[in-house]
Parts: structure tokens; sequence; C-alpha cells
């Protein structure tokens, strides 16, 4: 049985314990689906000298692995070293990986974190269940957004699908993010810039082929 599937599925089980108001069992749970997904596809890097700095900043030619890279760095403030990988992934030329649109997603997924640890916001979080919260990404698999690895579901073909799901299911969880007020414009920036990175490469509407 896969990681991934078995990580989602304990997920799953943490959510119905949180609604249960078994918090504490449902911290159990969903710290086991972390280490689980941490062992899969790495992130969070523990980062405590240069040459860890060093090891980190190389490109691996995993989307998702480089970002968590390219966060891991920054936050722990290894810019040069953030800037290096960036460079590789953007910029460089030879051997590189990655195609023009995942090199502007790159850009603005960086511009993001960069954006969110220098105005000191690491995510937007919500208190629930006796304390427990959740973070923007746990609120998009909740919605049907994505998978806990950031990735758009199969199912969202075209930006009106996201669109929808991002207007009809998002603001259960973000009401004050959604309204007509200026309530933290900072986190409402945060909000609109992931909802671009996920759109950017979609068609308006998708044609399936005949």
């Amino acid at each position: 049985m896969e990681k991934r599937f078995i990580a989602d599925e304990l997920i799953k089980v943490a959510n119905v314990l949180d609604e249960m108001g078994l918090t504490k069992e449902a911290n159990s749970v969903d710290r086991i689906a972390r280490k689980i997904i941490v062992s899969e596809n790495p992130s969070g890097w523990d980062i405590n000298n240069s040459e860890d700095a060093k090891y980190v900043s190389e490109r691996t030619g995993n989307y998702y692995k480089d970002i968590e890279r390219y966060k891991s760095l920054y936050s722990a403030g290894y810019k040069q070293e953030a800037s290096n990988l960036y460079n590789s992934v953007v910029n460089a030329w030879f051997n590189n990986p990655y195609s023009d649109l995942q090199k502007k997603k790159f850009k603005l997924q960086a511009e993001r974190i960069r954006s969110d640890i220098d105005s000191g916001i690491v995510d937007i979080n919500e208190e629930v269940n006796k304390g427990r919260k959740f973070s923007l990404n746990e609120y998009l698999v909740k919605a049907g957004i994505t998978d806990y690895y950031g990735k758009l579901l199969p199912a969202i073909q075209d930006k009106q699908t996201l669109r929808n799901l991002w207007l009809n299911k998002l603001p259960e969880y973000f009401p004050q993010y959604f309204d007509n007020s200026n309530h933290n414009p900072r986190k409402r920036k945060q909000l609109s810039d992931t909802f671009n990175m996920l759109a950017m490469g979609l068609p308006e509407k998708y044609t399936p082929k005949k």
C-alpha cells in the first residue's frame, strides 16, 4: 500500500476525531501522518549549519521538494543559499528539468514565501476544536481543492472549476477574508496569491478531447 494513500486515510481519521471533539487523539494520528509524508517527500528541513544549507540548496528536479527546500532555507535565514536554489530552478538553462510554466509558478510561490516570512506570516491558521490549528494547506484539502502535498486534484481541469470551489468552499473556513471588508489585507493577499499560483497554466474552461 502506498505511503501517500496511508497518510491521506490517516488525515481523514484525524479530521473525524476532531469533529468528535477528540483533539488529543486527532493530534496523535495527525503526527503519524506527517511523519509518513515527510518520509516520502522531505520538507521542513532541519538546517543547523552552512554545510546543511549547501546540501539543501542543491536542485533535485522535483518541484515540490525544491520549493520546500527553498522555504526551509529562507526561513532558517540562509537567504544566499535560498537564492542559489531559486536561480538554479528559474534561471539556469543547462540540464534544467523545469518547463517555463513551472519556472513561472516557482517564481510566484517563492515570492509568496519571502513575503510571508518577512512579514511574520508563516501560514493562515485558525483555532478550532479547543485550540488545534489547521494550516491553509489542510483547508485546501478539506475543500477538495488539493491533496495533502499541495497538488491540485485531478478533477480540477480548468480555472472555472477551481474558482467555483474556491468561492463556495473556502468561505466556510475564512468568512472574514471573503466579505467586503478590509480585514487583514496581508492574509487576504496570501489567499489571492495562492489561488493565482494554483490557477497558473489552467485553461479558463476545460474542453475534453474528442
